[in-house]
């Protein structure tokens, strides 16, 4: 059993310990974390002070920090998911962030896309994110779209690394997978529907999107939107799960979803993670295989 010390006791450590606020630790060296820095934006102390909390998780370090400001990832949906997903990244430091969505803030989303406020109702929801993350870290380069569809999303994705699915619909969703695919790029896909969430990472060589889900369960809804029945809180649980999966994919961290589902139930706190696998009769993997074989 691990015996959990009194609060009191715990809080006066914690202080006793405690660096003062934007102060960097002695032995935390800043000439280290810069020198070798292929993405050193700016030489004055702010870039360590601002990352130096990251830093300093063994797992990540120096190394890690440079590959998210190396790293150009986009995000699909500026909504409930979108928005969280990228004020982490941007917060994190990733070095490219592309935001895609054609939409503008509504009052009946604002119960969980809480990146946005009543007074921003009837705008871009793009343009005000990203006025939003820049103001956030203005050392993040963020480009935006006001949609993406089957004349924009092969040039769109091929200028990124890394694609993260935040959409509400399952047109979106089909495109997004099959040019990811073509592409040879990482998809991380999360949504959320009434109390549940799920979280999926498809690389080009494992299963795809629609390996999981061929088509619309119903062809009555293939246009509904996803995720317009959800909790609030969801949206930021899942959004922030997913995340830390695009920093884990970015850094290698252990431990990523890479060819695996996550299914988290919020009545009952239950996670469950499944291991996909190739559907033989996938449309976009067997157009794939057709295509280089050919």
């Amino acid at each position: 059993m691990v015996r959990i010390p009194p609060y009191r006791k715990c809080y006066k450590d914690m202080n006793k310990n405690r660096n003062p606020k934007n102060q960097i630790r002695p032995d935390f060296n800043i000439s280290g974390l810069r020198g070798n820095n292929p993405v050193d934006r700016d030489s004055s102390p702010e870039w360590a002070i601002r990352y130096a909390q990251q830093i300093l998780i063994d797992k990540v370090g120096v190394e890690g920090q440079s590959r998210l400001e190396s790293s150009r990832v986009l995000i699909v949906g500026a909504g409930g998911l979108g928005g969280i997903v990228a004020s982490y990244l941007v917060a994190a430091g990733v070095g490219t962030v592309g935001i895609a969505d054609g939409n503008s803030v509504e009052l009946a989303n604002l119960h969980r896309q809480v990146v946005y406020s009543t007074e921003h109702v009837g705008s871009s929801k793009v343009n005000v994110l990203s006025t939003r993350l820049r103001n956030a870290n203005p050392a993040v380069d963020i480009y935006t779209y006001d949609r993406l569809d089957e004349s924009n999303a092969d040039g769109m994705i091929k200028t990124f690394g890394l694609v993260l699915d935040c959409s509400d619909n399952y047109p979106t969703r089909f495109l997004v997978n099959e040019t990811c695919k073509r592409r040879g790029k990482t998809l991380v896909s999360a949504a959320i529907e009434d109390f549940n969430g799920q979280l999926g990472v498809f690389e080009p060589s494992g299963p795809c999107y629609q390996c999981l889900i061929c088509e619309p369960p119903d062809p009555r809804v293939a246009l509904c939107r996803v995720g317009t029945k959800a909790l609030g809180p969801l949206s930021g649980l899942i959004g922030s799960w997913q995340a830390l999966e695009a920093m884990r994919q970015v850094i290698g961290l252990p431990g990523r979803l890479t060819g695996c589902m996550l299914l988290f139930d919020g009545l009952t706190n239950d996670i469950q993670i499944i291991r996909l696998r190739k559907d033989p009769q996938c449309p976009v993997c067997s157009k794939m295989n057709v295509q280089l074989s050919g």
